[in-house]
């Protein structure tokens, strides 16, 4: 541009002035957060104007101010992408091609500059070129090379913090498998000597209305902390199913009859139906196809303040269907949507007004899960709600 506006044409001292300018407009707003690309592109097409136009003065397709033009295109081709760069070397080629053809038509009127003038201008613009065809691949590689560099830094970095959450994480979950068994051991001496002093005091109303309570929060610290062991097993893969031969009509019963003395002082119809066709003797984990069952009838107690709990089971297809069905509060579609998820109640409101911890449901969709069967939810806000799940039970 220094040579153009050295040369005595005022034509392209002008438009070098005009272009600096527009260069200088272009890196102010580039700075001030235009795109990257949207700049490659305004900046090349000025750049192409102005050889296209200092090539017409300094004779046509004999100036070798168009040897700028395929840099043009490479710089592209490595700053914005490949495909964009081949365009505009196939855009380069036409206009130099159309250059070719002003030259042979026009080529007695275009100015002719002087033998020394014209030397100096090609071999400054045959030297630039040259080192710029060298320069751009290897300031792009330089580049790729860094940006590779600093991706693999961050990748050991992320590595790294991964690691140590991982080992964080697990050292957690030993804690809290730790302290919930170890809260388990006591828990059951209290609970067994709590039903020995509510034997003990069956003539004395006051006191065994005192150890109710007790057994009701005993049982309730008991649910938690069996709730938060079998999470935490889950979470480190160390739950395992442990079949074996069982009635399970009589499993069935002994969960139902858990919640008898419960809702002997409540409006709730409490009931059990069970298909004849159900098969009498399983083999799958007992103790978590109760689990399963206790959880689902403490729920559906806990939110049915009037009308009826259902338990049923039947055969469905290769295997059993255990439903919960209960005329409570409901859950809106949204709210099933989460339901299941880990803490997952159904809102604020829910935990305050009913307390809980949210992880039954979580936790028995996964037991259903490891036992082979499935797991759902039927309801409706303020038209109660129908929990089931399905095993795959034969006789």
């Amino acid at each position: 541009m220094l040579s153009q506006i050295s040369m005595p044409y005022w034509p392209v001292r002008l438009m070098s002035l005009v272009l600096g300018a527009l260069l200088l407009c272009l890196l102010w707003a580039f700075v001030r957060g235009l795109l990257p690309n949207k700049a490659v592109f305004l900046g090349g097409g000025l750049g192409t104007a102005n050889l296209c136009l200092s090539s017409l003065v300094e004779g046509g397709v004999l100036s070798s101010t168009l040897v700028w033009l395929p840099l043009l295109a490479l710089a592209i081709f490595y700053l914005v992408r490949p495909a964009t760069g081949r365009t505009w070397m196939a855009v380069m080629l036409l206009l130099t091609l159309a250059m070719a053809g002003v030259s042979w038509r026009w080529g007695q009127d275009l100015p002719a500059p002087g033998v020394a003038e014209l030397s100096a201008l090609s071999l400054m613009d045959y030297f630039f070129v040259t080192l710029g065809f060298l320069l751009v691949p290897h300031l792009y590689q330089r580049a790729v090379d860094k940006q590779l560099y600093e991706q693999g830094l961050r990748q050991a970095e992320l590595q790294r913090r991964y690691a140590e959450m991982a080992q964080a994480v697990q050292m957690r979950e030993h804690f809290i498998a730790s302290v919930s068994h170890e809260l388990r051991t006591p828990m059951n001496a209290i609970l067994g000597l709590n039903d020995l002093l509510l034997e003990a005091v069956q003539d004395k109303p006051r006191a065994r209305q005192v150890l109710e309570y007790t057994r009701q929060s005993a049982d309730h610290l008991m649910t938690v902390i069996n709730d938060v062991l079998d999470y935490s097993q889950f979470s480190t893969g160390q739950l395992r199913v442990q079949p074996e031969v069982f009635e399970l009509a009589r499993t069935v019963h002994a969960a139902f009859d858990m919640f008898r003395p419960r809702v002997e002082g409540l409006s709730i119809d409490y009931s059990c139906e069970m298909d004849p066709q159900v098969p009498r003797w399983v083999c799958t984990d007992r103790h978590r196809v109760m689990q399963v069952l206790v959880n689902m009838l403490a729920n559906a107690i806990k939110f049915t303040h009037q009308g009826a709990v259902t338990l049923r089971v039947k055969t469905s297809g290769q295997g059993v269907e255990f439903s919960v069905q209960d005329t409570g509060i409901g859950i809106t579609p949204e709210q099933q949507a989460t339901i299941f998820l880990p803490y997952g109640q159904a809102h604020a409101r829910i935990h305050s007004q009913y307390g809980g911890n949210g992880l039954g449901l979580t936790i028995s969709q996964r037991l259903v899960q490891i036992l082979g069967g499935q797991i759902g939810v039927e309801s409706h806000e303020g038209a109660g709600s129908r929990f089931w799940f399905w095993l795959p039970l034969q006789s």
